[in-house]
């Protein structure tokens, strides 16, 4: 896995994954499943969405997806 530099308002948070020994070493390792949360702090919704999604991309491992509908259902609220 390699987390590249990360905007200053942006956070990730690593579950799922350890230390790698031996030959591994220096690297993060994975067990699948939901391993990273990816959390920006703006001055809008909309703002903070798009900044975590910019810098999701930032973050690169085997096999890595993401979705792209977190946020959206707070949006549509927000507009009722």
């Amino acid at each position: 896995m390699e987390i590249g530099e990360m905007d200053q308002n942006v956070d990730v948070f690593i579950a799922g994954a350890k230390a790698g020994q031996g030959e591994q070493e220096g690297q993060l390792l994975t067990s699948g499943g939901r391993v990273l949360g990816v959390t920006a702090v703006a001055d809008t919704l909309e703002d903070a969405i798009r900044d975590a999604y910019a810098n999701v991309n930032k973050i690169t491992f085997e096999k890595a997806f993401y979705r792209t509908d977190i946020g959206q259902r707070a949006l549509a609220a927000k507009k009722e």
